[in-house]
């Protein structure tokens, strides 16, 4: 089974992203899947390094974060049912573990 490495930046590709793209190469060329996660995705000509980007399909590899996330059903464990909120936040949900 192949790993996976997530990345998580606020826009893709972007000018500036030299070292957040050597990052996501060499994980790739360690044998990872890597998935990249944004909150924006910019047009594929906003990149310092197109030539990389080409390479390794990394414009394929992005995936927008949608902010919410819905849960529409139950996790049953072995002796109990637990509820999931419907209208779980990750963002606050993280804020209160920080």
């Amino acid at each position: 089974m192949k790993r996976t490495i997530v990345f998580k930046t606020n826009s893709f590709p972007n000018i500036s992203e030299t070292f957040i793209v050597s990052n996501i190469v060499e994980a790739i060329k360690y044998g990872y899947e890597v998935k990249i996660i944004v909150d924006a995705i910019n047009a594929k000509t906003n990149t310092s390094q197109p030539d990389l980007l080409a390479k390794y399909d990394l414009l394929d590899k992005v995936s927008k974060f949608e902010n919410r996330i819905t849960i529409r059903n139950s996790i049953k464990s072995e002796d109990k049912e637990t509820k999931i909120d419907e209208n779980f936040e990750p963002e606050t949900y993280i804020s209160k573990l920080k």
